[in-house]
């Protein structure tokens, strides 16, 4: 097998701007540079492909089998045919919709299989518990994005445990050198919060929680993400005045998103590992988080880092980003911080941990 490149079907529900979609991109284009031995495939159950140009320029084959809609029985029976067709030597599937149909097809059509843990939201349907079971049964391995999330599926019993390797994120984009952040002065102080709009990402809160920002203060607060509750968050923004508060629609090159602002917020009530805040503290963006399990391990080097806030509460925040502009050289020591602890999420970390992953399933 090693004569040939290792054919690799991954399949998602779609390919979307978010966090598993944009980890899919970096597995690929991170092996594709690295390692020659590598045949991607991604193909997607639902016509949805805002990141489709991104995949073109990496040379990543792209397929819409259209079906996620459809009956679950058909759903596995189109999947089982595509890959019965095909002959991949291993099948991985990304997002609970997804991971049903492919692990029972990939099953039935003797293919070695592994399935990707994205999130830690709290398991209640039926459905959901069928996955967890059907993934257990037929992945041959599973891969958690942090620990946190590995730990959630074995304390809710969910997964079997001895099958979960953890492999953390890593950012969408070549961070090159970075350098300590400085806090520019004489201008508005920008705070920047990715995501999608959903209750798991709490800004809610976060949009309530400018309250406490004091009039002398210019500060804004951009939302770049879509969602469910654009209509409900933009109604708290206008009946709230929040004249500071900008929702903006999510863009495929966030790099110099992040590079614009001087500190990112991240208040999600749970993650499986917070991609977008990997992206700003590998850009040295002093970064506010909710305390929660992946949030704490994100800065796992550094137990003391002081700069968390009290989860699905409107919370002041305004504390901690006065003592930063206040004081220079804490920012400019935080924004040290976040980039040393970035270093554990590279793409050589990233790239290496996969290409171990991959060669295990095979041999």
């Amino acid at each position: 097998m090693h004569d040939r490149k290792i054919k690799i079907f991954h399949f998602i529900n779609n390919i979307e701007i978010g966090g598993a979609e944009t980890l899919l991109l970096n597995i690929c284009r991170n092996l594709n540079n690295n390692e020659k031995r590598y045949d991607f495939r991604v193909i997607i159950l639902e016509n949805k492909q805002k990141l489709r140009e991104k995949y073109d320029v990496e040379n990543i084959e792209v397929v819409c089998l259209d079906i996620l809609n459809k009956p679950l029985l058909v759903q596995i029976f189109e999947c089982f045919k595509y890959i019965k067709s095909n002959k991949p030597d291993i099948v991985h599937s990304h997002l609970l919709k997804t991971d049903l149909p492919v692990q029972i097809a990939a099953f039935l059509a003797r293919r070695t299989s592994t399935c990707t843990i994205h999130n830690m939201r709290p398991f209640r349907g039926k459905k959901e518990k069928l996955t967890g079971l059907a993934t257990s049964l037929f992945a041959k391995k599973i891969i958690a994005v942090s620990e946190s999330a590995k730990n959630n599926c074995i304390k809710n019993r969910m997964y079997a445990g001895r099958k979960i390797v953890t492999i953390y994120n890593s950012p969408s984009f070549d961070i090159g050198t970075p350098a300590p952040k400085a806090l520019s002065s004489g201008r508005t102080i920008k705070l920047l919060n990715i995501g999608s709009l959903s209750k798991q990402k709490g800004q809610e809160f976060l949009i309530k929680s400018m309250d406490f920002l004091k009039n002398d203060v210019e500060m804004e607060l951009n939302i770049y993400g879509s969602g469910e509750l654009f209509d409900y968050l933009m109604n708290i923004i206008e009946q709230e005045e929040k004249k500071k508060v900008f929702i903006r629609n999510p863009v495929l090159d966030i790099k110099n998103v992040i590079a614009e602002t001087d500190f990112f917020i991240s208040s999600s009530l749970w993650e499986g590992f917070p991609l977008a805040a990997v992206e700003a503290i590998s850009m040295g963006i002093p970064t506010i988080l909710s305390d929660i399990p992946p949030h704490r391990e994100l800065f796992q080097d550094y137990p003391d880092y002081p700069l968390f806030i009290e989860p699905g509460k409107k919370v002041d925040i305004f504390s901690h980003i006065k003592r930063l502009t206040e004081d220079p050289d804490f920012y400019h020591d935080i924004s040290q911080t976040c980039i040393n602890q970035s270093k554990r999420y590279s793409h050589k970390e990233l790239t290496g941990n996969y290409n171990r992953f991959y060669i295990s399933l095979i041999e």
